[in-house]
This record gives structure tokens, sequence and C-alpha cells, in this order.
């Protein structure tokens, strides 16, 4: 196997895992606000240790524009609809997940709605994409193949595993592998945060699953 884990990946990893359990675990101030740093600062990091990977993050191949508007809001409501049969399932199943559902919404606190949909459509969703499909898994399927997209995913899953929420902890895999494919096949991180940003605001704002 490639020596992929580095010591300067393993640590911008390692920073990812503890960015995102100070985020669930201990918010120092706004959630929303605490997030949004800790994304920027993960992709600064990543832009610093890996300048020239960065750079290839927004050299994917050239598409038009409209086809990769039109197939990011497809595919972010295609996640849309398996979350929403997925939430019917679970609900059904385990007892646990509605009130686990409830407390995702929870996050929200007094944040002004306006301020949570400036901050995931300008910079979380954004950011996340970069981090989690145009850095991470870009490098490791360069030397992994489709195993490294399967890594990249469990990390995405593994960095919400401080919140000790099942359902979100399931949610953040369901997305990792849907995002993680869809970047895989397009290979266009424009297509990749279209998506991300329209599933975002469609579950957190506009047609939430705690209604």
């Amino acid at each position: 196997m490639p020596r992929v884990l580095t010591i300067k990946f393993s640590a911008l990893t390692a920073a990812a895992f503890i960015g995102f359990a100070l985020l669930f675990r201990g918010v120092i101030f706004n959630f929303w606000l605490q997030m949004t740093l800790t994304v920027l600062i993960l992709c600064v990091l990543v832009w610093a240790v890996y300048p020239s990977e960065f750079k290839q993050i927004f050299a994917w191949p050239p598409h038009s524009i409209l086809p990769d508007i039109i197939i990011g809001l497809a595919s972010a409501a295609v996640l849309y609809g398996i979350f929403w049969a997925g939430k019917i399932i679970s609900e059904a199943w385990f007892g646990f997940a509605q009130p686990n559902i409830a407390a995702v919404y929870d996050f929200k606190g007094q944040t002004p709605v306006w301020l949570i949909g400036l901050l995931m459509g300008g910079i979380i969703g954004p950011g996340e994409e970069i981090l989690w499909r145009g850095w991470m898994q870009n490098h490791l399927e360069k030397h992994l193949g489709l195993l490294g997209m399967g890594i990249s995913v469990l990390a995405y899953a593994g960095v919400h595993a401080a919140s000790l929420n099942v359902m979100l902890i399931l949610a953040a895999g369901v997305c990792g592998a849907f995002w993680g494919a869809l970047y895989h096949f397009r290979r266009s991180l424009l297509t990749n945060i279209i998506s991300h940003i329209a599933w975002d605001l469609t579950v957190f704002l506009w047609l939430p699953f705690n209604t």
C-alpha cells in the first residue's frame, strides 16, 4: 500500500477531528460561528500544508456552469428524498431516532435564520466540500483509488462522532458517501458545492425534518 498516511496528512486529519470535537462537545460561543471558524481554519491549514494540491482542487475538468448547477440541484433533491425515506424508516424502527433528529435542530439555538443561511451557503458548505472531497478524497484516491474515497467517507462520518448523536453520525456517513460518489464520477467541485449548499439550506431552513 502506498505511504499516504504521512505525518502532515495525519496531523491535518487529527486537527479536523479535534476541531469538530470542540464544536460538538465544547461550544465556546455560537455554534454556527464556531463551525464557520473551524471549517475556515482547516481549509487554511490545507492550503498552507498542501499548497500545490490546494490549487488543483479548483482545477476540475471544464464543464459548462449550467450542467453543474442542474446536476448539483438535482442531486440535492435526490439526497433529500433519501433522507425523507430514511426518517420514516428509522423512526418506525428505532426509538432514539426522533429525539436524535430533534437534537440536531437544537444547534440552531437563537441564531437568526438569515445568519445560518448566510454562513451555510457562503462558507460552511463550500468549505466542507473543499476540505473533505476536494482535498482529502482527492488526495487519498490518488494513492488508494476507490478505497481512498471510502476512507474519506469514514473520516467525514467520524468527525461527527463527538456529537454522540447516532442519527447525525449516520446522516454524515450517508452524505459523505453520496457527495463522495458525486465527486468521484463528476469530478467537479462546483457541482458538489451547489449540491451541499442546496441540501443544507433545504434540510435546516426550508423543509426541516423536525416539523
